[in-house]
């Protein structure tokens, strides 16, 4: 059984863990020609030549994200946090890992928030679990025995994606422990609850996510349909 969807389960690229309406891309490299623009160049001077990659990568596949949701190309800037800043109209996100980035966007008409996450699948260092963990959440993953590193990067990862999407709202980082998510085993699925009186309870429960395990990867979903909350604007973390 992979370890984030059902068994039997045909999940082939990101465009099958959003739903309708999010367009994604996602590389292992850039093609000559897909290099930054001035204002992202700029940003980036002062990265080391790994990360200066890594950046590239990302944007690079935020741009034919863009262009598949039908969006014209744009300077995807850096703002104060790092966080992606995302052209008017548009909610996203963009994730890395491994050598490998992706990215997910849609119109804010119809999504309010956007979260990505990708993960080498090798499993949580055994030290962080208490750390990202809440206490049934680590009840969990020691039930999964032999798989309980695997469920606990399962839970970092879903975190990491839900306070991705939380941040044009919040505006403030969340520990790890200010949300606890709970599975839906028989399609991969999650929905998080809130335990810090920072983050609202209506919008936690406004979540929805599913993750799923492919090719040595870990790659986790966040979404907020616009019907469902309404932030004010800002950018979301990277």
């Amino acid at each position: 059984m992979d370890a984030c969807s059902p068994a039997g389960s045909q999940c082939n690229g990101l465009d099958r863990l959003f739903p309708a309406g999010v367009s994604c891309a996602s590389a292992q490299a850039a093609a000559s020609g897909e290099t930054l623009w001035p204002g992202e160049a700029a940003a980036a001077l002062r990265f080391a030549p790994a990360r200066m990659a890594e950046f590239r990568l990302g944007r690079t596949c935020a741009r034919r994200a863009l262009a598949a949701l039908g969006a014209p190309p744009a300077t995807i800037g850096v703002g104060g946090h790092r966080e992606p800043l995302w052209p008017e109209g548009i909610v996203g996100s963009i994730s890395h890992s491994g050598g490998r980035a992706a990215a997910a966007v849609a119109w804010s008409r119809s999504f309010a928030a956007l979260g990505l996450d990708i993960e080498s699948a090798s499993g949580l260092d055994p030290e962080l679990i208490a750390v990202v963990c809440r206490p049934e959440e680590a009840r969990r993953v020691c039930s999964a025995g032999a798989s309980g590193g695997l469920e606990a990067l399962r839970i970092f990862s879903a975190k990491e994606a839900v306070y991705k999407a939380l941040w044009p709202t919040l505006r403030r980082f969340l520990d790890f422990q200010a949300l606890a998510v709970a599975w839906d085993d028989a399609d991969g699925s999650f929905r998080a609850t809130a335990h810090d009186p920072g983050c609202p309870a209506p919008l936690a429960e406004a979540i929805r996510g599913r993750c799923l395990r492919q090719a040595g990867m870990l790659v986790t979903a966040v979404w907020i349909s616009a019907g469902d909350w309404r932030p004010g604007p800002g950018p979301a973390p990277a």
